[in-house]
């Protein structure tokens, strides 16, 4: 792009900059000095404002010195999984044969966060972060991989093949990828695989400056620049920019049209078709496939099919709310949520309110109507919908239109999970007074409960790609744990 800086440029004048420095005395300083302080930035605006959000930086300890490397070799791929039959079991429910174990105890002053899960048939993959006052670390599978200032974000690729997080050491941040330390910038953040696990991408700063890093390429640079987004086949992104005033995406590495304000960029998952919502002197309308649609006082949810075949979102244009599927404006609600494709595309759902009540639509007609309505849910191979319900003080889940187990309390669901061959079906409460980082979370498998824990911090449930195993991460005082069930 003409008049852009490349990242690279800067780069050598920050290392030509750095070695002058180097000749200098450098007295010493205390760790508050030296603490980690990111250069501000901004997460996505909202369409009604284009404000600046404050930055939580990284809970970080006092600084580990520059020196500290690795301490496992570089690998082209993380770990082998944890057998089932090698995690240490205790039985806490032999009946149902639920079992629990211990991943990492907790150490004196250690703080543990950023659990992270992944199944396979012949067992789990497992990540967390632990900080303490010598810095901090992540540990995979039960291996320290190496003290930082600080890190963030442990990430599985989705195909299971990498292993990537981020990390500072003293000024410079730089992404971690399979043991491989990554280029060094100011500031690094919103690490992202591709959804086939082929791509990474991240966002850096230098010097005030924002760019996109996409395997290991950085953009040109811009005021601020939004989290990368993949197509499901990883052939393709894209990104926000904001620069010199004004909002555009970058799709593919060119630049598009210039907006007020852009945002919820999409693809469909064969990356065929692309699509985003822009806002224009107070009005909001899609851009699909590189054409400007009809304007709305807002939009909300933006969803593909799998195949791209339909597209729908959620529109408001005062005083109604109502989905656009295929260009078709649907029944209008009060309010509109959980815009929802079936995997193959074939069926669609959301909910709709009226007055004090939710309905669940599907296909196109309403099919239930309750106090709430959550998560219109589809199983992988669209033959099973569930939805959650909230009433009369009782949560329960509708599967298949068949209501399950109430429970009674302040629960409300969080997510439906089934099987990938849908013969087995989990959800999740969550108590709607959970304050601070920490969930109290109910999970429910197989129509029993599977357990319920109180102020943790908890991983996503997951079920093994057979459907044989059903399992969840959580810290409490004691440390990591897993607990996990066999099938029926």
């Amino acid at each position: 792009m003409t008049g852009k800086i490349h990242p690279k440029m800067v780069v050598g004048f920050v290392i030509a900059a750095i070695a002058v420095l180097l000749m200098i005395p450098i007295s010493c300083t205390s760790a508050e000095e030296t603490v980690f302080e990111p250069l501000p930035h901004r997460s996505m605006p909202t369409p009604a404002a284009r404000a600046t959000p404050t930055f939580t930086p990284i809970p970080v300890p006092t600084p580990m010195p520059t020196e500290t490397v690795l301490d496992i070799p570089a690998s082209s791929s993380p770990p082998e999984s944890v057998h089932w039959e090698d995690i240490p079991k205790t039985y806490s429910n032999a009946s149902e044969n639920i079992l629990t174990a211990v991943l990492y105890e907790a150490r004196d002053e250690s703080l543990l966060d950023q659990p992270r899960l992944e199944i396979t048939n012949r067992g789990i993959k497992w990540a967390l972060r632990v900080t303490d006052q010598q810095g901090s670390m992540v540990v995979l599978n039960g291996q320290s991989l190496g003290r930082y200032t600080s890190v963030d974000s442990p990430t599985f690729s989705p195909d299971g093949k990498s292993f990537a997080y981020m990390a500072r050491r003293g000024k410079e941040t730089f992404v971690v990828l399979n043991g491989q330390e990554l280029d060094k910038f100011d500031l690094v953040e919103d690490l992202v695989f591709s959804p086939d696990g082929s791509r990474l991408a991240y966002n850096a700063s230098i010097g005030g400056q924002s760019f996109a890093v996409i395997d290991n390429e950085p953009s040109d640079l811009y005021d601020w620049v939004g989290k990368v987004t993949f197509s499901g086949d990883g052939s393709r992104y894209a990104f926000v920019v904001e620069d010199e005033g004004e909002m555009f995406v970058v799709l593919d590495g060119q630049e598009s049209s210039k907006y007020d304000w852009v945002g919820r960029l999409i693809f469909s998952s064969d990356g065929s078709r692309f699509a985003y919502v822009a806002t224009e002197d107070r009005y909001s309308f899609i851009v699909l496939d590189g054409k400007a649609q009809e304007t709305f006082d807002s939009i909300d949810e933006v969803v593909f099919s799998s195949t791209g075949s339909h597209f729908a979102f959620l529109a408001h244009k005062s005083p109604d709310s109502f989905v656009v599927l295929d260009g078709e404006h649907l029944t209008s609600y009060e309010a509109v949520a959980f815009l929802s494709f079936s995997p193959d595309g074939s069926r669609f759902a959301y909910a709709g309110k009226r007055g004090d009540t939710w309905t669940a639509v599907l296909d196109g007609q309403e099919v239930a109507t309750h106090q709430i309505v959550d998560r219109p849910t589809f199983s992988s191979n669209g033959s099973r919908f569930g939805f959650g319900v909230r009433e009369d003080g009782f949560s329960y889940v509708v599967i298949d239109g068949q209501a399950k187990q109430k429970f009674e309390g302040p629960w409300r669901l969080r997510q439906i999970l089934f099987s990938l061959d849908g013969s087995r079906l989990a959800y999740r409460f969550k108590d709607t007074q959970s304050k601070d980082s920490t969930t109290s979370i109910m999970d429910v498998v197989d129509e029993e409960i599977f357990h319920q824990v109180d102020n943790v911090k908890i991983s996503s449930p997951e079920f093994s790609p057979d459907g044989q195993k059903f399992a969840v991460l959580f810290l409490d005082a004691g440390g990591l744990k897993i607990v996990y069930k066999s099938g029926q």
